[in-house]
């Protein structure tokens, strides 16, 4: 090529031609089956026996065999329901020939689908979510809050949340209790609250 008495424009265009032959689509079609199809073959479309369906020269769905079921495989008898009516809902053909239906799809037929009322804009018919009511004695009386590691303080007795009272006492100089006010409530001296700890659990 490099030899060869041509322009550098027909090179490339050799070139070119060259390289894209192998990649040509008609090298990647499917591969139609010809000859004689093996003994116990049918055509889908006619039903008869002889030739491929791509050589079929049946083109409506008139002279069609009747549908293909699909088969029961790997679904043990007893999770079947068997029946004579190959177009009940959800019927599978068995390796016997027999028509079933499996037992769990059955009974979905028989429920029916539930249809959801349609959205309608302006109309909420959810209704509003439940707001569970705490209990007071479950509220810490600093943060309002449900009670997180509850600790008795042991001037009054009242429940707070162990992190909200340790600051609330070391916020103040005198470590006074927020509830009775008493002083010198050093956080050392507070006690866990086991039996509320448990409560919220």
């Amino acid at each position: 090529m490099s030899k060869a008495n041509s322009t550098e424009l027909e090179k490339i265009k050799a070139m070119m031609n060259q390289s894209t032959k192998d990649f040509d689509p008609s090298n990647y079609k499917g591969k139609v089956p010809t000859g004689q199809p093996p003994p116990g073959y049918k055509c889908y479309k006619c039903g008869q026996a002889g030739h491929y369906i791509q050589n079929c020269l049946v083109k409506t769905e008139t002279n069609a065999i009747e549908p293909r079921f699909k088969r029961s495989t790997g679904i043990p008898n007893s999770y079947l329901t068997f029946t004579n009516d190959p177009t009940t809902p959800g019927a599978l053909l068995t390796y016997s020939g027999q028509f079933a239906v499996p037992t769990i799809d059955k009974a979905a037929y028989e429920i029916g689908k539930k249809e959801r009322p349609p959205f309608l804009l302006g109309e909420d018919n959810t209704p509003p979510p439940e707001t569970k009511v705490i209990p007071q004695e479950l509220l810490c009386l600093i943060c309002k809050d449900l009670l997180r590691d509850a600790v008795l303080i042991p001037c009054c007795g009242n429940s707070f949340c162990d992190e909200c009272i340790r600051n609330k006492l070391l916020e103040t100089e005198d470590h006074e209790c927020p509830s009775c006010h008493e002083q010198d409530v050093s956080p050392d001296r507070l006690i866990a609250n086991r039996q509320m700890r448990r409560a919220i659990v």
